[in-house]
């Protein structure tokens, strides 16, 4: 391993007597260094603590720092000089500085569409001097535009080795290195970045750097399009759209299942009375699976027509354990709203027209009620009104009624009563159509109505 020298020239140390030749000038050292020693290039490694000045003008004394001192940035040794008389000069002091140049952090984390990395370069210690180091990329994970096989479009980084140039008292500086964004998903790839061959100055502690690249903006994202969806249960089959987004080359996948509320799953194996969908469960056979190039799929769920009334209704759908190569996206449950009420009965008049003689006295009105689902209870009013423009006159030609018809459950007819016909109009209030009960030989009308309450099926 090399050592970190430095020469001790005659710019940095001279002494001149008139009267002794330079070999005759002596420096003996009476303080040694603390992080190093003097050595003579005549005998490398051998320690010495006495010189002469024709020694340092040959350029043959330098400096040897420790090994385990590589952190230190100064140094300095006590010595004394003498001539052959002898005259002295004691209690001199040599002061030795030098820089150290590392980066500033062990890794760096940069996302893949940044489009470059600064990793930074700093130098402390002695800065009264340049110095320059060499800045260069090693291949990790991560692929660079000279790697082996390596096609465009796949690369991640631009390779890269340069000098660093520090001016007198500059004491940061960067390596910039381009990244490419590869548009292919491949989780967190790595390259290392080194700095070497350092001149006036010496390498610190930190010489490579890891560069991590996060490419999460590809990482494939599993989600539903929407919150919500509303269905009827008619449809036979919801489609709830998931769509894939980021790098869509790879097969991926992910759990869909179904959660109930208000609405009743099915049995996994089975579809029982009562369910309003057939159950997804959290195993293999409910995963739906994207295939390369595909950016959207479908959750299915089976609706249950089950021809009972019912209002409004919902279940959930979840997205869970998504694929090693895929995450889940922001919206994983969606609300599934069976619109409602489903099946509910239907009240009319029996008939489109009715026709009575003057003297039938009491007239019954049939009123009917038709429906998939008549197991409860409902009732609606049935009433007299005069017609549009008047013709039969209330309490003269037939007696105002209004009563209550009622349907107990499984019943599909009931009978409204209205007194002395002459020709009257029955209508159904929200039906746009119109009975028309006729007394023949009378020009007088009246209609009578049948005001439906809030249903309760």
């Amino acid at each position: 391993m090399l050592q970190a020298t430095n020469l001790i020239s005659k710019k940095e140390l001279l002494t001149m007597d008139p009267d002794t030749d330079d070999g005759q000038l002596v420096y003996e050292v009476t303080a040694e260094p603390k992080h190093g020693f003097l050595e003579s290039k005549l005998k490398p490694g051998a320690p010495i603590t006495s010189f002469t000045q024709a020694d340092v003008n040959l350029g043959l004394i330098r400096y040897v720092l420790h090994e385990e001192s590589v952190t230190e940035t100064m140094d300095n040794f006590k010595f004394l000089v003498k001539d052959s008389k002898p005259n002295v000069v004691s209690d001199n002091l040599f002061h030795i500085q030098w820089s150290l140049i590392s980066f500033q952090h062990r890794s760096y984390n940069v996302s893949e569409k940044a489009g470059t990395v600064s990793v930074t370069v700093k130098r402390t210690g002695n800065l009264n001097q340049y110095a320059i180091v060499l800045c260069r990329t090693e291949q990790g994970t991560a692929t660079s535009t000279s790697s082996v096989g390596s096609r465009p479009g796949q690369q991640d980084y631009v390779e890269y080795a340069g000098q660093v140039q520090f001016d007198e008292r500059e004491d940061t500086k960067v390596c910039t290195i381009v990244i490419q964004d590869d548009k292919v998903f491949e989780g967190v790839e790595s390259f290392q970045v080194e700095l070497s061959m350092p001149v006036y100055a010496l390498l610190g502690q930190v010489t490579h750097a890891s560069v991590n690249i996060n490419d999460t903006e590809d990482e494939p994202t599993l989600q539903f399009d929407k919150k919500i969806y509303h269905v009827n249960e008619s449809t036979g089959f919801i489609h709830a759209p998931i769509e894939r987004k980021g790098d869509t080359s790879s097969t991926v996948s992910a759990l869909c299942y179904t959660v109930p509320k208000s609405a009743k799953g099915s049995s996994l194996h089975g579809l029982e009375s009562g369910s309003d969908y057939k159950s997804r469960s959290m195993t293999g056979d409910s995963r739906v699976i994207f295939g390369p190039g595909v950016s959207m799929s479908t959750c299915d769920v089976k609706l249950i027509d089950d021809s009972e009334y019912e209002l409004s209704e919902e279940f959930e759908l979840h997205l869970s354990d998504a694929s090693d190569n895929a995450r889940m996206g922001d919206v994983k449950v969606a609300k599934v709203v069976i619109d409602g009420p489903n099946d509910a009965s239907t009240v009319s008049l029996g008939n489109a027209t009715f026709t009575f003689s003057e003297d039938a006295g009491t007239i019954e009105i049939p009123v009917l009620r038709q429906g998939s689902d008549l197991s409860s209870v409902t009732s609606v009013w049935c009433a007299t009104r005069p017609s549009d423009p008047p013709s039969a006159t209330p309490g003269v030609d037939y007696i105002p009624s209004s009563r209550k018809v009622e349907f107990k459950a499984g019943k599909t007819m009931e009978v409204s009563l209205t007194g002395s016909p002459n020709e009257t109009k029955v209508s159904l209030t929200g039906n746009p159509n119109e009975i028309k009960v006729s007394l023949t030989g009378s020009p007088i009308e009246t209609k009578v109505s049948l005001l439906l309450p809030p249903l309760t099926n």
